[in-house]
């Protein structure tokens, strides 16, 4: 299937969500704004944990199309996301290819297109707690899910699990 100009995938069902995502440079703009900078104190003893989810997160959304794109990590390095995430870009790679990891490591019952344990994945996000930082996480997934041109079903999908889960309106991601 082509891409669509919204950056999304011609002939699926997902246009309003790719429609609504379709504002990438005010996004992108506007995710840099310090104002977005994550609120929780760093002596919270919760800091560092909901920092390594919001890593692995934002790795996962990296990886949902099965490819990393080059525009991606160049969206990932220009924006500073790992900066914004109060992790080092290391730790983020590194959550890339341990995710990678975990997926070869599966059994080979298991249904190989699957990415992504839903269980596993809910309890991610349950464990971030701070409303800044699921903005923020949210912000970035979106930017680079949109980096390489195109917002494909399984990015679709993951970023709408996130914004439902969370209680967020797509339409915040835009102020």
């Amino acid at each position: 299937m082509a891409g669509d100009p919204q950056g999304g995938v011609a002939g699926t069902a997902e246009k309003p969500f790719v429609a609504a995502c379709g504002h990438g440079r005010a996004i992108l703009q506007h995710f840099c704004a310090p104002a977005f900078l994550p609120m929780t104190d760093p002596t919270d003893p919760n800091y560092a944990a909901q920092r390594a989810v919001a890593t692995e997160l934002v790795a996962l959304i990296l990886l949902a199309d099965g490819v990393l794109a080059s525009r991606e990590l160049e969206a990932l390095d220009r924006l500073g996301i790992p900066q914004l995430l109060g992790v080092e870009r290391d730790a983020l790679i590194q959550a890339v290819i341990d995710h990678c990891r975990r997926l070869l490591q599966r059994p080979e019952r298991v249904d190989p297109v699957r990415m992504l344990d839903i269980e596993r994945f809910e309890m991610m996000l349950d464990r971030i707690t701070d409303p800044a930082l699921r903005e923020t996480v949210c912000r970035a997934m979106l930017v680079l899910a949109k980096a390489d041109g195109v917002i494909c079903q399984p990015e679709q999908t993951l970023l709408r699990d996130v914004l439902t889960r969370w209680g967020i309106a797509l339409e915040q991601l835009r102020d």
